[in-house]
């Protein structure tokens, strides 16, 4: 069930292939219909794991911030 106010859901994830290897994050923004409301997409270069999971999560919080969304769940 909804909530009685509005916010932003976001779903992050980093992927990349070889340890260390090629690594893209990207995320997901909806709102609380799960109604899209945007998308990030970024290539990282070659980097490990952690770090393409890390950044997914930094540039969300960062578009998120440029959007004035401000109920970031």
């Amino acid at each position: 069930e909804s909530s009685s106010f509005w916010y932003i859901n976001c779903k992050t994830n980093g992927a990349y292939r070889g340890f260390p290897g090629h690594a893209a994050s990207e995320g997901i923004f909806r709102d609380n219909f799960g109604v899209f409301q945007g998308c990030i997409s970024i290539y990282l270069g070659i980097i490990v794991a952690l770090h393409a999971t890390l950044f997914a999560v930094m540039v969300a919080m960062e578009h998120a911030n440029l959007e004035m969304w401000l109920r970031l769940c």
